[in-house]
């Protein structure tokens, strides 16, 4: 039987009160490692400095479950959600000594037990000797659920998770799932709705209308974090057994295309991903993933979700400002999942520069003044120069960032790039709703945790083909494929080349000298004018990326040469046919070829001896 694990934090919110959060120089490991700095002994029960601890007596607290006592709504749900909702408490039933009824802790839908949905009723009825972090996320959950707040929670549903099929009928169903999604959607809920009288969700200290039912302030402690509390993720409990690393990778993969329609090669990019997620720290680089859609409801929320399912100490956001982006990682040591990067990415230089450097242990640092915090110096110790201290802060670790439209080339240029499109009618998926992840994630700690010295000291050989910086961000997902071993190192290599050659096509530089190449190729020459190439340009190729610029309008002598400029490519006075006319050398190119053309795409195209023409 698998080992209990304790509640995971929520994997989104409370970013941004992290700014005022005291510097920390050390960064944490997960517990699984063998030679963890300075474990944290901290839980997210515990309130933080200024915090008022909250009493178990509260009699808010203790009202008896509405909504979960009753077997028919439990039944409506489903035995596998409520496992899943109440394994994450397990370790607090245990100190409470309770645990979860036997038909429940089963995997097979009760277990051949018709009344399992009675007994689990029975146990979360007698709310007086359950945890409070249970109590509070039952609390929060029946006060989404309630009528009155109908149309917040399909507001909510809309903006999430919009293309999760849901159980309508039974809306503390529908809160489940967003609740799976992060606890915080439900309680930021609650508290935006004070500000407005319209807005029936309560609010802590208020009652929930027509239920008796009070939400205190003490509901928040454990389930998500509020200001002056800090963000807490909790490592997982490893596999009880040794696993086989390519029956872990198959899982994987069949578990991410079971619930998302994928790209070709991105279930074994990101399967692999996953598994570094719990090694990325025995590492020198760390990979990111970069997931892109042409336009909403292409399913990249939808993976995202999945990820954070998966993944190791997720943190989840959906935008975050450069403080707040630096110490949750010098803090927690996270896997970061932020989504929406085109509502802030594209103007926030200083963001895009601590992402950009965010991938390389040895560099992937923050400089920062201000005061020192309590790890630093102490209080009674503070001088003028301490508080006027630089600090160091870590922004390294892995990190998935989602967009509609295309990433920042230099963020683009370090992620390994996974393109979503909007599923036809003809392409099923699951419901992420029978979704049991915690099972993968043990089997991931143990698999790293059993061979750490091997990804450490993984040399691992890369396909030539690939550049230096794709070389690097692919190296540590190489050393996991060979570990694995079965067909995953070939699959893993397969995988590098596609998306890198999708990649590069992709990029508007690497298309456009592409495409010259291409031309200079059908027209076997070494020289051509610049009209004659520009002409070329405008009519030969349709919705290229090098075309999003320009916005529909055709290609130029002057923006041609603006666009090689900076590639030592310019044009100059020839005479070929007895005219004399600015153009370009084929011998000028060949260097930007080499290095910014895969070579695959030029061993593609017909090799060519130019003829000698004297000018």
């Amino acid at each position: 039987m698998a080992a209990s694990v304790a509640p995971a934090a929520p994997p989104l919110g409370g970013l941004e009160n992290l700014e005022n959060q005291g510097n920390h120089t050390k960064t944490k490991k997960p517990k699984y490692m063998k030679t963890p700095p300075n474990n944290d002994t901290s839980s997210a029960q515990v309130p933080q400095s200024g915090t008022p601890i909250h009493s178990s007596t509260n009699p808010a607290i203790h009202q008896s479950a509405r909504l979960f006592n009753q077997p028919g709504i439990l039944e409506q749900i489903g035995h596998g959600r409520i496992a899943k909702f109440l394994t994450a408490f397990a370790s607090e039933l245990a100190v409470a000594g309770l645990s979860l009824p036997p038909a429940l802790r089963s995997a097979s839908g009760g277990g051949g037990s018709t009344d399992w949905s009675a007994e689990v009723a029975k146990l979360l009825a007698s709310t007086k000797n359950l945890p409070e972090p249970l109590q509070h996320a039952m609390s929060t959950l029946e006060a989404a659920a309630a009528p009155e707040n109908g149309d917040r929670l399909d507001a909510l549903i809309q903006r999430h998770i919009p293309n999760v099929s849901l159980n309508r009928s039974c809306p503390l169903d529908c809160a489940l799932e967003l609740w799976f999604v992060s606890p915080q959607l439900l309680t930021q809920s609650s508290s935006s709705s004070s500000s407005s009288s319209s807005s029936p969700v309560p609010v802590p200290g208020s009652t929930v209308p027509g239920s008796g039912v009070a939400v205190s302030a003490a509901e928040s402690v454990a389930t998500t974090p509020q200001p002056g509390i800090a963000l807490h993720v909790e490592d997982v409990l490893p596999w009880p057994e040794p696993v086989s690393g390519a029956a872990l990778l198959d899982e994987l993969s069949a578990n991410l295309t079971r619930f998302v329609v994928l790209p070709p090669h991105a279930s074994i990019a990101l399967a692999l991903w996953d598994v570094h997620t719990y090694a990325w720290q025995l590492r020198d680089v760390t990979t990111y993933i970069g997931i892109e859609s042409p336009e909403k409801q292409c399913g990249k929320t939808t993976l995202l979700t999945v990820l954070n399912e998966l993944v190791n100490r997720a943190v989840a956001a959906a935008n975050v400002s450069p403080p707040a982006f630096f110490r949750v990682i010098q803090d927690l040591a996270p896997t970061l999942l932020i989504d929406e990067g085109d509502t802030f990415l594209r103007n926030n230089d200083q963001l895009r520069g601590i992402f950009n450097a965010g991938y390389k242990k040895k560099t992937a640092f923050v400089l920062r003044a201000g005061p020192a915090g309590p790890s630093v110096v102490e209080e009674s110790a503070a001088t003028p120069e301490a508080i006027g201290q630089v600090t160091r802060f870590s922004c390294w670790c892995p990190k998935v960032i989602a967009t509609i439209g295309r990433l920042p080339d230099t963020l683009a240029d370090r992620c390994i790039l996974i393109r979503m499109q909007r599923k036809t009618s003809k392409e099923k998926c699951d419901r992420l709703r029978e979704f049991v992840p915690l099972p993968l994630r043990q089997k991931c700690a143990r698999f790293v945790l059993d061979h750490q010295r091997q990804i450490a000291n993984a040399q691992p050989v890369l396909p030539a083909e690939l550049s230096d910086r794709a070389a690097e961000i692919w190296e540590p997902l190489m050393a996991i494929a060979d570990l694995a071993g079965d067909k995953w190192p070939e699959f893993a290599r397969k995988a590098a080349l596609s998306i890198t050659t999708v990649a590069h096509e992709s990029n508007p530089v690497a298309s456009l000298l592409l495409d010259i190449f291409g031309v200079f190729i059908e027209n076997k020459t070494d020289r051509m004018f610049s009209r004659i190439l520009v002409d070329e340009l405008n009519h030969r190729f349709l919705d290229r990326p090098w075309m999003y610029p320009l916005k529909g309008k055709p290609v130029t002598d002057l923006w041609l040469s603006h666009q090689l400029r900076p590639y030592g490519v310019r044009s100059r006075n020839m005479l070929l046919e007895g005219i004399q006319a600015k153009g370009y050398w084929l011998e000028e190119f060949k260097d930007s070829f080499r290095r910014y053309i895969p070579q695959s795409e030029i061993d593609a195209l017909k090799p060519f001896n130019p003829p000698s023409t004297n000018t």
